[in-house]
């Protein structure tokens, strides 16, 4: 078996081509959002340059949107401020899901619309399921992803200057610990390919 170069790498088909651009899309606007959550914690911990990314690197998203949580409800807060954060952060766990399945599935990328392929846990067993992707849904998250970045970065701003942190605080309003490992959701998909062995992040 020869080694594959570069080219035959991306000699596909146009419908190959158009899925790997929408792929592309998706992920760079949660790289987006997520920057915007890393913001957040940088500011609300008041990091410099060089401790902030480190920091931010070492938690997952779905624990970076739990730490964020606990903050905001340590703070002396109106509760629709509350409320509306909550909202926020429950949209971008909702997106993160959509992350885990597009990242960790199996893509039939010859097709159109875009095809996933995964397996679930149902008990003790897996249940194999697949979705179809067509570019509306893609655009829809998109959309979805930089409006949800612009509301972190709005709600960085309004609270940052004012917010008050202690390790008590944060670790009694962390309903589970935001460096706990975190189980895997009957949505997040486990690779056909390795016998159900992988656990989504």
């Amino acid at each position: 078996m020869g080694i594959i170069s570069m080219n035959d790498c991306f000699d596909v088909d146009d419908d190959t081509k158009h899925n790997w651009q929408l792929i592309g899309a998706f992920l760079t606007y949660f790289s987006e959002l997520e920057a915007a959550t890393n913001e957040f914690i940088i500011t609300a911990f008041k990091l410099d340059e060089k401790q902030g990314p480190i920091v931010a690197s070492l938690i997952d998203l779905s624990r970076k949107v739990s730490l964020i949580e606990a903050i905001i409800e340590a703070q002396q807060l109106e509760d629709t401020v509350k409320q509306n954060a909550h909202d926020l952060l429950n949209s971008v766990r909702r997106i993160n899901d959509s992350r885990v399945i597009l990242a960790h599935a199996t893509l039939k990328s010859g097709s159109s619309p875009l095809k996933l392929l995964w397996s679930k846990p149902k008990g003790k067993k897996k249940k194999d399921s697949s979705e179809e992707w067509p570019e509306e849904k893609f655009k829809e998250h998109c959309e979805e992803m930089i409006k949800l970045s612009e509301k972190m970065e709005t709600l960085r701003q309004q609270l940052g200057p004012t917010l008050t942190i202690t390790v008590p605080d944060i670790v009694h309003h962390l309903s589970v610990s935001a460096f706990a490992t975190r189980p895997v959701a009957s949505t997040e998909p486990v690779l056909l390919s390795t016998g159900g062995k992988a656990s989504a992040r």
